[in-house]
């Protein structure tokens, strides 16, 4: 497996990015990950009601409601 430097591999990032694109957006890998974690860290993790509701009774049991917000 060849090594990129990491100059090189901004090199190829930026020239990729700039490059037209035949159908829609073109992700390098990792990308959208980071763009999923940017919103999450600014919106917020959407849990399921049911998902939630077991976790506040998890945590009603324990007596750990009032300290982790979940009563």
């Amino acid at each position: 497996m060849p090594i990129i430097k990491a100059d090189r591999l901004a090199r190829i990032s930026a020239a990729l990015l700039l490059r037209p694109k035949a159908a829609g957006r073109v992700f390098y890998p990792g990308e959208i990950e980071g763009l999923r974690e940017q919103q999450r860290l600014r919106d917020g993790i959407e849990i399921e009601d049911a998902t939630w509701e077991n976790l506040r009774a998890l945590a009603r049991e324990y007596r750990l409601g009032s300290v982790l917000d979940l009563a």
